[in-house]
């Protein structure tokens, strides 16, 4: 029996930007090989399609190192016209081929090929079934260089499993950076070995808005690494926060000394909202912040360390100034001056929250926004959009409040997700190509549990996904509703507690 697909019935998510059918052809999986370059990098794309194909039920795949013939053909090319992430997916009667010029490329065509497949692919239990993928072309690429998702574990601590589960599921949605926000006022949640009171002291609260119930939890560097790898392997980046300057409470209750002269500094913070008392610039703090960020830059390879910035006023800092001889600005300038030096020494770069880049940074700091609707303000700076508006998922996903769980008081809809542009309408095209890209924003104070996590995210992080990678022409709100409603079906096998 020969099934015949059309285009709209392909429900792939995101949506790819060129897609051909060829109606007449079909590929059987049944005993295959996969053909692949010799390079460990690329050799590690077809063992995750083996595995993951076998996992749902086919036979082991027979991997073949350098050859080319009948089976699934994964193909390194040096044609400029395909971008480091795109590829090209071309499926025939005999044989399937998966173009690329990265092995991230191969990864993306490779999650691809799976959702061509039945949606019992992505159950972890082996199903006996006829597999076999439609006969079409697609040529693809992403729209944005960035396409992230964030998670606060600050507020609420999730276990290393399950991080490396929403990672897997930000990988199916070609999802290439986790925005990791790993300290707050709530709790310290990553190991510094040299400062080992931020966990043994910040990482535990007391009790959570009045519940009477401990709260605590941290991720030691050896999980830390084997999330990192595991992230690797799904082409992800990991993007740790420190917040800093404000957001710094579970730092002062592990060392108090860091803050301002003469201030006495509470405990790890019990309730949420934004606290006057802060880290101050001391020379000793300085020292401090320079053994963190090595020790977070020795756990994270990526180019990127967010370092917050959000929901803070430097005027505390010049309050508290006993010589008064400093302006805010200067002070704030200084600070992320000395941060950018740490990290450019490493050969990284900073990320920070919009209120910082309004103190006019150098231009080496990349721009989260959050905050502000017009762009051209700050022209100087890459900017990964983050509109709260838009791309806030601890908001409700309705207007109907009480048949959710509590959340923050305010609605994004998933119509409002999809709908968002990232670049602003008039913008001139040298500030256009400074936006480069969009991120998906979970803050946990009304999540505790993993599966809170994923009800809050999904679906409006496939939404986002699609807005990083498809081009906007390509892009229609009630086809991808349609396409939802199978998409869904692949997350039930694999158990994500979707809205």
């Amino acid at each position: 029996l020969l099934i015949v697909l059309t285009l709209a019935e392909l429900n792939i998510i995101p949506q790819p930007n060129s897609v051909k059918l060829h109606s007449n052809e079909r590929f059987k999986l049944n005993d295959i090989s996969i053909n692949v370059p010799s390079e460990p990098e690329w050799i590690e794309q077809a063992e995750y399609l083996s595995h993951f194909l076998f996992t749902a039920g086919l036979p082991r795949a027979h991997l073949h190192i350098g050859a080319r013939s009948k089976g699934i053909n994964i193909l390194q090319s040096n044609k400029v016209d395909i971008p480091k992430e795109g590829y090209i997916l071309d499926i025939k009667s005999k044989y399937v081929n998966i173009t690329a010029s990265t092995p991230s490329g191969a990864f993306y065509a490779i999650q691809t090929l799976l959702q061509l497949l039945s949606p019992e692919v992505f159950s972890k239990s082996r199903t006996l079934m006829d597999w076999s993928l439609p006969g079409v072309t697609i040529s693809d690429s992403p729209r944005f260089s960035y396409r992230g998702q964030h998670l606060d574990v600050s507020r609420h601590f999730m276990p290393v499993p399950f991080i490396k589960r929403f990672i897997n599921q930000l990988a199916l949605h070609k999802i290439n950076h986790f925005h990791w926000h790993l300290t707050d006022d709530q709790g310290w949640r990553i190991e510094i070995k040299k400062w080992p009171l931020l966990t043994e002291i910040g990482a535990k609260r007391k009790e959570t808005v009045g519940d009477g119930i401990p709260h605590s939890g941290h991720y030691s560097q050896e999980e830390i690494k084997e999330i990192v790898e595991h992230a690797r392997t799904r082409h992800i980046t990991i993007v740790p926060e420190i917040e800093l300057p404000g957001h710094s409470l579970a730092i002062l209750a592990a060392y108090p000394e860091f803050g301002a002269p003469n201030v006495t500094h509470p405990e790890v913070a019990t309730t949420w909202g934004v606290f006057s008392r802060t880290i101050f610039p001391h020379v000793a703090t300085l020292d401090f912040l320079a053994d963190v960020l090595n020790e977070v830059m020795d756990l994270f390879p990526g180019p990127y360390i967010h370092i917050g910035g959000d929901e803070f006023d430097a005027m505390q800092w010049v309050n508290h100034d006993p010589l008064k001889q400093h302006e805010s600005v200067d002070m704030i300038q200084d600070f992320v001056g000395y941060l950018e030096w740490l990290a450019a020494r490493r050969g990284r770069r900073l990320i920070a929250w919009g209120e910082m880049i309004a103190e006019s940074l150098g231009k080496k700091t990349m721009f989260m926004n959050w905050l502000f609707e017009n762009k051209k303000r700050f022209n100087r700076h890459q900017t990964i959009q983050a509109l709260q508006s838009y791309c806030y998922f601890n908001r409700y996903q309705t207007n109907s409040f009480d048949l959710q769980p509590p959340a923050f008081r305010a609605v994004t809809t998933l119509q409002m997700t999809y709908n968002f542009e990232p670049i602003p309408p008039d913008v001139p095209k040298k500030e256009k190509d400074m936006i480069i890209g969009v991120e998906g924003c979970l803050w946990s104070e009304h999540v505790r549990l993993p599966a809170h996590v994923e009800y809050m995210v999904w679906p409006r992080a496939a939404a986002l996904a699609e807005v990083g990678w498809t081009s906007r022409e390509m892009m229609d709100y009630v086809d991808f509703r349609q396409r939802w409603e199978i998409h869904q079906k692949r997350l039930d096998h694999m158990r994500v507690n979707y809205f």
